[in-house]
C-alpha cells in the first residue's frame, strides 16, 4: 500500500540546510507494505511483544561496554573528524572472529533521521548522539556501537601523540602552498590536518584513505580531550586501538539525483557479513508515527527496532497527540 506521512526534517547549520532537504518529499511517500508503529510515552511494550512474528531485543541507548576479543562478530564502532566541506566518517570493526576492518562511509549518503525526517551522513552528524548512532544503525541494518566524533585540531592532537604519521603519496600533492610528495611524507598533526583538508592533486576521498592506513597502522589512540563528541569513551577506545593494520573498504552506494548517494542494501549486508562476521536479513520496513508529542522518541524507537530486524523508512506525527498505547 502507499502511505503518505508528515515529517519534520533536521535541519543543520552544517552542511545540511533546507535546500539540502527539497527531496524529503519524494523519500516521505513509500510504496511498501509497512507496519505502522505509533509511538506512546510508554515504550517499553517494544521489547517484550512480538511484532510480525518477531521479537525485537533492543541495545541500551548507550554503547555497552567493549568485551575482550571473541570469535564473534566484530563490535562496531564510528568515527569521524569534522571538516568543510564535508566531514570524514569511518565505521570501524575490530575484537571479533574477523580481521580489523575500516569502512568509509560517504558524507553524502541519504537516510532516515529516526524521528527528524531525511537528510544526509553530514547532516546527522549536526545532530544529539543518540539521533547520530539511530540513523547510521538504521542505515546499515545493525546497531553500531559507541561513537567518538572530533575535528582538525582534535584530529592534529591524536597524531602529534602518536609522534606523527608517515603517508606514501603516489603524486605530489600541494598544501597551503607548498608541495610534497611523491613518496613517503612523514607529517606533524598540523600538516596532516592541512594536508587532509587543504591538499590539491589528490581527491579528498583519497588523502582520506591515505590518513587513515596512517592513523590506523598501529591501532587508533584518543584521548577525551581529542574529542567534540564521545559516548562511552572506554568502548571507543578500545574498538580504535584493536583495529590495527585494519582492511579498508568503502560502503557500498549508488548515485543518487543531485550528487548524493543511497545505500546498496543488498550489498551492505554481504559487506557486513565478510568484514565483521555480522549476519542481518533484509529489513521489514515500518514507517513511525509519534503519537505522544514527546520529542525524541523516534530514535528511542529505533534502537529497539532495528536489532530486530525493522528499518524506519519513514517518520513524522500521528493524527493527534494522545495515543497512552502502542
Amino acid at each position: 500500500m502507499r502511505t503518505r506521512v508528515r515529517e519534520e526534517p533536521w535541519v543543520t547549520g552544517g552542511s545540511g540546510g533546507r535546500g539540502s532537504h527539497r527531496w524529503d518529499r519524494r523519500w516521505v511517500s513509500v510504496a511498501v507494505s509497512v507496519a505502522i508503529v505509533v509511538s506512546a510515552v510508554a515504550l517499553g511494550w517494544v521489547s517484550s511483544r512480538n511484532i510480525g512474528g518477531r521479537r525485537s531485543t533492543p541495545p541500551p541507548t548507550t554503547a555497552p561496554s567493549v568485551l575482550p576479543s571473541s570469535a564473534g562478530p566484530s563490535q562496531l564502532a564510528l568515527f569521524a573528524v569534522l571538516a568543510k566541506p564535508d566531514p570524514f566518517v569511518v565505521l570501524v570493526g575490530s575484537m571479533g572472529g574477523k580481521p580489523p576492518a575500516v569502512v568509509d562511509m560517504p558524507a553524502r549518503l541519504v537516510m532516515n533521521l529516526p524521528g527528524a525526517g531525511s537528510g544526509t551522513l553530514a547532516d546527522t552528524l549536526g545532530a544529539p548522539a543518540s539521533l547520530l548512532s539511530a540513523s547510521v544503525s538504521n542505515a546499515l541494518g545493525t546497531w553500531v556501537g559507541p561513537l567518538a566524533v572530533t575535528d582538525l585540531a582534535g584530529l592534529g592532537r591524536i597524531v602529534d601523540r602518536a609522534g606523527g604519521i608517515s603517508v606514501n603519496l603516489v603524486q605530489p600533492v600541494e598544501v597551503d602552498g607548498q608541495e610534497i610528495g611523491p613518496g613517503a611524507v612523514t607529517m606533524d598533526g598540523r600538516e596532516a590536518s592541512a594536508f587532509l583538508a587543504r591538499g590539491v592533486g589528490l581527491a579528498p576521498v583519497a588523502r582520506w584513505q591515505e590518513m587513515l592506513s596512517a592513523l590506523f597502522r598501529t591501532g587508533l589512540s584518543v584521548q577525551p580531550d581529542d574529542l567534540l563528541r564521545v559516548d562511552d569513551v572506554a568502548s571507543a577506545q578500545a574498538v580504535l586501538l584493536a583495529a590495527r593494520a585494519p582492511r579498508l573498504r568503502e560502503l557500498p552506494a549508488t548515485a543518487s539525483e543531485g550528487g548524493l548517494l543511497v545505500t546498496d542494501d543488498a550489498a551492505i549486508r554481504r559487506q557486513l557479513a565478510s568484514l565483521f562476521g555480522i549476519e542481518v536479513g533484509p529489513p521489514v520496513p515500518v514507517v513511525v508515527l509519534n503519537g505522544s508529542g514527546v520529542p525524541g522518541v523516534g530514535e528511542i524507537v529505533a534502537s529497539k527496532l532495528v536489532p530486530g530486524g525493522f528499518r524506519i523508512v519513514a517518520s513524522g506525527n500521528a493524527r493527534t497527540f494522545e495515543h497512552r498505547v502502542t
